[in-house]
């Protein structure tokens, strides 16, 4: 008999959480290592129909199903117990059911992630758009009320008429 205990927490439960209808992160793996996905996943990986000698898939996960037990203690912590005669194979299954839970948690917080840069591309695209709307919207205005912004330099030069030309009317008065 082989027991494996881990503490898991992070990334998966936010993401899991919606569609699994749980609400903590160990819940939600609990779910996921209970789950035929992972259990079939084990099958196929160590190749348990034929080391179980059964005729299907069906008949090899109700075998594995007799030999694992997965649960969770009140501080969070998940156990995962195989009960086999060969303690080797024993461990190496339950390390194998840790194994296919990271492989999910890996896909999901990389499905996760390609979908918040989507997103953020998307946004970014639709904020460039909005932008040059402005844009165009405020030349037209300028262009129609004949308001026009002038930049630092051009606004420098003018200022700098402006004061000779005052500098001009001052002589002038002197004369």
């Amino acid at each position: 008999m082989s027991g494996i205990a881990s503490q898991l927490s992070g990334g998966l439960g936010s993401l899991a959480g919606g569609f699994l209808g749980i609400n903590t992160p160990v819940d939600q793996w609990l779910a996921i290592l209970k789950s035929e996905t992972i259990r079939d996943a084990v099958i196929q990986r160590f190749d348990l129909i034929k080391v179980f000698k059964a005729k299907s898939m069906e008949d090899a996960r109700n075998t594995l199903n007799g030999m694992v037990k997965v649960s969770k203690s009140k501080e969070g912590i998940i156990s995962i117990t195989v009960e086999d005669q060969d303690p080797q194979q024993a461990a190496t299954l339950a390390n194998g059911f840790v194994e296919e839970l990271d492989k999910i948690n890996k896909g999901l917080v990389t499905t996760s992630g390609r979908r918040m840069r989507v997103f953020v591309e998307d946004r970014l695209k639709e904020a460039k758009v909005e932008l040059t709307k402005a844009e165009e919207t405020i030349k037209g205005f300028q262009e129609k009320n004949k308001a026009y912004k002038l930049d630092d330099q051009s606004r420098a030069i003018i200022e700098a008429i402006g004061t000779i030309k005052g500098q001009l009317m001052a002589k002038e008065i002197i004369l």
